[in-house]
Protein backbone atom coordinates (compact mmCIF):
# COMPACT_ATOMS: atom_id res chain seq x y z
CA UNK A 1 0.00 0.00 0.00
CA UNK A 2 1.00 3.76 -0.51
CA UNK A 3 1.56 6.34 1.74
CA UNK A 4 -0.86 8.46 0.03
CA UNK A 5 -3.83 9.01 2.15
CA UNK A 6 -6.29 9.89 -1.44
CA UNK A 7 -5.02 6.50 -2.48
CA UNK A 8 -5.83 4.30 0.32
CA UNK A 9 -8.88 6.01 1.00
CA UNK A 10 -10.00 5.25 -2.60
CA UNK A 11 -8.31 1.63 -2.95
CA UNK A 12 -10.45 0.48 0.35
CA UNK A 13 -13.81 2.34 -2.54
CA UNK A 14 -12.37 0.53 -5.29
CA UNK A 15 -11.64 -2.77 -3.67
CA UNK A 16 -15.21 -2.83 -2.21
CA UNK A 17 -16.73 -2.00 -6.00
CA UNK A 18 -14.40 -4.62 -7.08
CA UNK A 19 -15.85 -7.14 -4.81
CA UNK A 20 -19.40 -6.57 -5.10
CA UNK A 21 -18.98 -6.60 -9.14
CA UNK A 22 -17.74 -10.18 -8.85
CA UNK A 23 -20.88 -11.04 -6.50
CA UNK A 24 -23.82 -9.15 -8.13
CA UNK A 25 -26.53 -10.44 -10.86
CA UNK A 26 -25.53 -9.31 -14.27
CA UNK A 27 -28.17 -6.74 -13.96
CA UNK A 28 -26.36 -4.57 -11.33
CA UNK A 29 -22.89 -4.97 -12.79
CA UNK A 30 -23.12 -2.03 -15.40
CA UNK A 31 -24.42 0.07 -12.46
CA UNK A 32 -21.78 -1.15 -10.41
CA UNK A 33 -18.97 -0.33 -13.16
CA UNK A 34 -19.95 3.40 -13.24
CA UNK A 35 -19.60 3.45 -9.92
CA UNK A 36 -15.78 1.94 -10.42
CA UNK A 37 -15.43 4.66 -13.10
CA UNK A 38 -16.10 7.59 -11.14
CA UNK A 39 -13.92 6.33 -8.14
CA UNK A 40 -10.88 5.93 -10.57
CA UNK A 41 -11.56 9.30 -11.88
CA UNK A 42 -10.38 10.42 -8.75
CA UNK A 43 -7.53 8.91 -9.18
CA UNK A 44 -6.31 9.74 -12.26
CA UNK A 45 -7.19 13.47 -11.44
CA UNK A 46 -5.13 13.63 -8.11
CA UNK A 47 -3.65 17.19 -8.22
CA UNK A 48 -0.63 15.66 -6.18
CA UNK A 49 0.43 13.56 -8.97
CA UNK A 50 4.34 13.04 -9.61
CA UNK A 51 5.07 11.14 -12.22
CA UNK A 52 8.40 10.00 -10.36
CA UNK A 53 7.27 8.88 -7.22
CA UNK A 54 6.58 5.36 -6.56
CA UNK A 55 3.53 5.67 -4.80
CA UNK A 56 1.92 7.98 -7.20
CA UNK A 57 3.09 4.96 -9.98
CA UNK A 58 1.41 2.05 -7.81
CA UNK A 59 -1.31 4.26 -7.70
CA UNK A 60 -1.65 5.08 -11.34
CA UNK A 61 -1.07 1.11 -11.67
CA UNK A 62 -4.02 0.04 -9.59
CA UNK A 63 -6.39 2.51 -11.25
CA UNK A 64 -5.16 1.20 -14.87
CA UNK A 65 -6.12 -2.25 -14.04
CA UNK A 66 -9.23 -1.39 -12.74
CA UNK A 67 -10.21 0.90 -15.02
CA UNK A 68 -9.48 -2.31 -17.89
CA UNK A 69 -11.99 -4.51 -15.56
CA UNK A 70 -14.53 -1.59 -15.51
CA UNK A 71 -14.14 -1.18 -19.44
CA UNK A 72 -14.69 -5.10 -19.69
CA UNK A 73 -17.83 -5.51 -17.50
CA UNK A 74 -19.46 -2.39 -19.35
CA UNK A 75 -18.48 -3.25 -23.09
CA UNK A 76 -19.40 -7.15 -21.67
CA UNK A 77 -23.13 -5.73 -20.88
CA UNK A 78 -23.34 -4.10 -23.91
CA UNK A 79 -22.90 -6.96 -26.02
CA UNK A 80 -25.74 -8.89 -24.07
Amino acid sequence: MTACPKFQKQAALLKDIRDKIYKAEEALKLGLAGQLQEEIKELFSCLDYKKASADCKKCRCVAELRNKMANRVINREKAL
